[in-house]
């Protein structure tokens, strides 16, 4: 059998006070009463039951009457003040989901990670694909592309735009491929598989993963504005130039690509130090 220590624990568990559930309890027994024969009956202050009296009105468990020369308070029945409760809390849940959902996927900025190891890798892709809400591009070997296309082909189901710059031929629903002119070649350059990705101008992560079977990752992620931004434009003209040429071999007009290696010779990365120093670092040996 419930103890009325019991009844108020539980009233103290849906936020009353000792005083509050003692008034509530009071009133739920005999009802309309005065403050002050409640606080009487209770054996308590009239100041703190009249507070108590007012924090239980705000609550909604107790309405008041006005009398002639008197207030009369009355118990909100358990079921009606339950009811309220689960509205309350349906309407409180219902905001905070759409509020701190919006919280949670806008990161705060200038942030510069290393990432340790190819779970964390995995993780961070699938986060920020999922996170994305405009466009997303990817640069990817095969093997880390076909890792990541199921969350691709559900972004894309829910209206962002997918580019991906691919190394084989490959059709994913819903998504822009456009196959890297020297694919295998470059394949053939690195030890490992890399995967490269840019969401919405906001966030990019770069990254190389060894091909044995601990996987390691050597993985950059940042949510910097500026750096994003230039990252994500980067990876765009890339791909916009390689499309391009793709177009005008197609109609033809190599001669205009060439001429355009050419004009453009000083930015060939074939002797630039740091392409050098990557390739000591991650290149394939010979």
């Amino acid at each position: 059998m419930s103890t009325r220590q019991d009844v108020t624990n539980r009233l103290h568990a849906i936020g009353f006070n000792k005083l509050e559930a003692d008034v509530y309890v009071t009133l739920l027994r005999e009802s309309p009463l005065t403050g002050y024969r409640i606080a009487k009956l209770l054996g308590k202050a009239a100041a703190n039951t009249y507070k108590a009296l007012e924090s239980l009105k705000d609550k909604g468990a107790v309405v008041v009457e006005e009398g002639t020369n008197n207030k009369f308070y009355s118990a909100v029945s358990l079921d009606d003040y339950f009811h309220q409760l689960e509205s309350s809390l349906k309407t409180s849940k219902l905001f905070l989901e759409e509020h701190l959902h919006r919280m949670a996927t806008l990161p705060s900025e200038n942030k510069i990670h290393w990432l340790k190891n190819y779970e964390q890798l995995e993780q961070k892709l699938i986060s920020m694909i999922t996170n994305s809400v405009y466009t997303v591009i990817v640069d990817a070997f095969p093997p880390l592309l076909e890792s990541i296309t199921p969350h691709l082909i559900t972004a894309s189901k829910a209206g962002v735009r997918i580019v991906i710059n691919a190394y084989e031929p490959i059709e994913i629903p819903g998504c822009q491929v456009i196959i890297k002119e020297n694919a295998q070649r470059v394949m053939k350059l690195w030890a490992g598989d890399w995967i490269n990705i840019a969401v919405d101008g906001r966030e990019f992560l770069i990254s190389a993963v060894s091909k044995d079977v601990n996987r390691t990752a050597h993985a950059l992620w940042s949510n910097s504005a500026f750096l994003s931004f230039f990252q994500f434009n980067g990876f765009r003209y890339e791909m916009m130039f390689s499309r391009l040429a793709q177009h005008l071999k197609k109609l033809g007009h190599i001669d205009v690509v060439d001429d355009v290696f050419r004009e453009l010779e000083g930015l060939s990365t074939t002797n630039l130090p740091g392409y050098l120093d990557l390739l000591d670092q991650f290149g394939e040996d010979e």
